[in-house]
């Protein structure tokens, strides 16, 4: 009761009846879509209300890398020596598929190799006021500024060779499929990628900053969404890339469901007719999945 009433001075009241309701949007029926909405509409009232943002600065060009410079940058915070099943998966068919592309691996001992970090972020996820899962956002805002390349989320398998979509000045999966949350099927913060300076990394950046720099409470663990969504709506070259990049990976959370089913070449073929990357959780349990299960096969795919 007293976190929710910490929760309710801050985000105040219209903030907080809409997420309540969010939580329980399954139980909406035909007024799901007005509660996603009205939530929504009121997390990103209450940045602009609250924070300043300068989007003039942000018309700047990006720098352009050619292919042969962009890097695939994945991340688990407690390194490599450990990983989840899911995960161990997943980042071996990201090396297969990306050959000609430099893979970062970044962690808890090397992240400050790649990129500075603000003392603020550093100093607040020190103190555990920023979690890991925020402070991964930062990370890949922070990348992404600096260098260019394609963050791909250690939970994402990869099915085909991404070539094309590390060639492209700005790129995100962009299935377009109606969802609950703000991104809508627009982009997806676990996959995002482009040039070094692009404009939406510059201006992540900045508004994470500018966010902490106020607030040691989070607003809403999709923060990175309503902030891309406010680019989306006040920085043209942003909602230009967003709205140019061409649909595709529309069964991206189709293999998650069959990962215990007994495989099937065929249905995997299906599964990735228009889609070459796929959300898998990395909680799964595996220990019990067949040896001929969907699981077990995708280490040889």
């Amino acid at each position: 009761m007293k976190k929710s009433l910490l929760k309710l001075k801050f985000v105040g009241v219209r903030v907080m009846f809409w997420a309540t309701l969010f939580h329980y949007r399954q139980y909406m029926g035909r007024f799901k879509g007005i509660v996603c909405r009205k939530k929504h509409k009121a997390i990103i009232n209450w940045l602009m209300s609250n924070l300043s943002f300068d989007f003039s600065k942000y018309d700047n060009k990006a720098i352009h890398l050619s292919s042969s410079n962009k890097k695939v940058w994945l991340f688990w915070w407690d390194g490599q020596s450990n990983l989840p099943p899911i995960i161990e998966v997943c980042v071996e068919s990201s090396k297969r598929n990306c050959r000609t592309f430099q893979h970062e691996f970044v962690t808890k001992d090397n992240f400050k190799e790649f990129v500075s970090i603000p003392v603020l972020l550093l100093n607040k996820f020190e103190a555990g006021i920023i979690t890991v899962q925020q402070f991964s956002d930062i990370l890949r805002a922070a990348l992404l500024k600096k260098h260019g390349g394609i963050w791909l989320d250690a939970s994402l398998f990869v099915s085909a060779p991404l070539n094309i979509e590390l060639t492209r000045s700005f790129y995100s999966i962009k299935h377009n499929k109606r969802t609950d949350f703000v991104s809508d099927g627009r982009w997806t913060a676990y996959c995002l990628g482009g040039d070094a300076e692009h404009p939406l990394y510059q201006f992540l950046s900045d508004a994470f900053v500018t966010y902490y720099n106020q607030f040691d409470v989070l607003v809403d663990y999709f923060l990175i969404d309503y902030f891309i969504s406010i680019a989306f709506e006040n920085i043209p070259s942003v909602k230009e890339d967003i709205l140019n990049l061409p649909t595709q990976n529309s069964q991206i959370k189709s293999l998650q469901a069959k990962l215990s089913h007994e495989y099937s070449a065929s249905e995997f073929a299906s599964l990735c007719s228009d889609t070459k990357l796929h959300k898998l959780n990395w909680r799964t349990n595996t220990e019990g999945f067949d040896s001929n299960s969907f699981f077990a096969q995708l280490k040889n795919l």
